[in-house]
């Protein structure tokens, strides 16, 4: 996740994540960051809080 760190003080505001399959040994995330403007920390997306700036989404389908 190296690629979605920007700086000590600048952040994506939302990060999408989503699991989209499943294994007995491994579990695949989607990530996104948003189309935001970067921003402090505390302009990220923190809802339900001390979930900032990461949001949960619910896949459809997860393939197993």
């Amino acid at each position: 996740m190296s690629e979605l760190f920007l700086s000590e003080t600048e952040f994506y505001r939302i990060i999408d994540l989503v699991v989209v399959e499943v294994s007995a040994t491994t579990t695949w995330v989607w990530a996104r960051e948003s189309g935001h403007r970067p921003a402090a920390f505390e302009a990220t997306w923190n809802q339900p809080p001390g979930s900032g700036p990461f949001k949960q989404l619910i896949a459809e389908q997860i393939r197993g």
